[in-house]
């Protein structure tokens, strides 16, 4: 039992499940339209914009972007790929999510890597470990009420960006890459859902 009185032994016990976000970063300043910029808001917003929109330039062709899933189904229907996988899979079923159990949770749970980052929401997988024995059947029937409802939790996808710098001129956005670190709660769904589909395509393209 901690003595309450002893803060030195409250931080020392309590520490290992808190974030380490608070960490001094390496402070950032670029140049953008001419100016120096350094304020943190004006950063976030000048990375966001960048990082959010540089994948328009790695699209497929404006015509392409602009079809239905039913148009881009018929417009690469003869590709190599494609028709070799209708020749040789001709009773490929329907994929859906299957229903989970608290152990499948708990065993997901169990593969976290205790030293990553927190997520947005400060909860740590060392944490997710101390109460998974309780957790994991209230997770077990949230993610199954996911699959029934075929969406995935919106908290889920919050992510903490971080702005890395790569190499070159450190001035400028180009040199910078996103990393994102996603909740625990998020990993262990992301996990088991990858877990069912991997099955799924390797009983069909290892024919």
């Amino acid at each position: 039992m901690l003595d309450p009185r002893n803060a030195k032994e409250f931080w020392d016990t309590i520490r290992p499940f808190l974030s380490d976000s608070h960490k001094a970063h390496t402070k950032i300043t670029l140049l953008e339209e001419n100016k120096i910029v350094h304020n943190a808001q004006d950063l976030c917003n000048i990375f966001n914009d960048y990082f959010v929109n540089i994948a328009n330039d790695l699209c497929e062709p404006e015509c392409i972007k602009e079809m239905s899933l039913g148009e881009l189904e018929n417009h690469y229907s003869t590709h190599p790929s494609i028709m070799m996988i209708n020749e040789q899979v001709s009773d490929m079923s329907m994929f859906t999510f299957s229903h989970i159990t608290a152990e499948i949770v708990l065993k997901k749970i169990n593969m976290l890597k205790s030293n990553k980052s927190c997520g947005y929401d400060k909860i740590s997988a060392r944490f997710l470990k101390a109460g998974k024995e309780i957790l994991c059947h209230n997770l077990a029937s949230m993610l199954n009420l996911s699959f029934d409802q075929s969406t995935f939790p919106a908290i889920f996808k919050h992510a903490e960006v971080s702005s890395i710098y790569k190499k070159n001129e450190a001035l400028q956005k180009q040199n910078y890459r996103p990393i994102s670190v996603l909740t625990a709660f998020s990993k262990v769904q992301e996990g088991i859902m990858c877990d069912q589909m991997m099955s799924y395509f390797d009983n069909i393209l290892s024919r």
